[in-house]
């Protein structure tokens, strides 16, 4: 074999083990009615800590948020969300996991977030990043970043109508 098909050779060989050891994971696209519904409160936070752990060998974000504001559901004033991938401590040289679609949050920053409460106490956003609604500070106040079927750039008030609405969409729903 000459030298082109021994690189050649071996990049087939790299490339099939690469593919037969990496996995991939979708995540479905949820109704917003339904990713409203699923959670368990819907909070006004601002991201004041972020931690990177360790968790069943596996490296976890938490970050620590302020609630400022309750759309629904009931949460301590002070909550932490997990989330997969992040920084892994102790390595010889900067190392992390990086998880395509799951939010990241960077410290001072709020958000509307929708979520589900974990058996240790914890909370992870519904439908993943999809319950993340950033928060910006205009000249006229607060507005969030609905998805464009529920009115897309509103206020923070009209968002949290907007949430409550299809929230409410449930009890309406089951009443009946």
């Amino acid at each position: 074999m000459n030298m082109r098909e021994w690189f050649l050779a071996g990049t087939a060989v790299i490339g099939l083990t690469a593919a037969s050891a990496s996995f991939a994971t979708t995540v479905e696209k949820e109704e917003f009615k339904h990713l409203v519904q699923q959670a368990h409160a819907c909070v006004v936070a601002q991201t004041v800590g972020i931690e990177h752990v360790m968790e069943n060998g596996a490296p976890v974000t938490k970050t620590t948020f302020n609630v400022t504001e309750t759309a629904f559901g009931s949460t301590p004033e002070t909550i932490t969300v997990t989330t997969p991938g992040g920084r892994i401590q102790g390595a010889k040289v900067p190392m992390g996991e990086v998880n395509a679609g799951i939010p990241q949050f960077l410290n001072g920053t709020s958000a509307v977030l929708l979520l589900e409460q974990q058996a240790n106490g914890d909370y992870v956003v519904s439908g993943v990043t999809q319950g993340v609604f950033d928060l910006s500070q205009t000249a006229l106040g607060y507005v969030v970043r609905l998805p464009d079927s529920q009115g897309g750039l509103v206020s923070l008030s009209e968002a949290l109508d907007v949430i409550n609405d299809a929230r409410d969409a449930e009890v309406n729903e089951t009443a009946e």
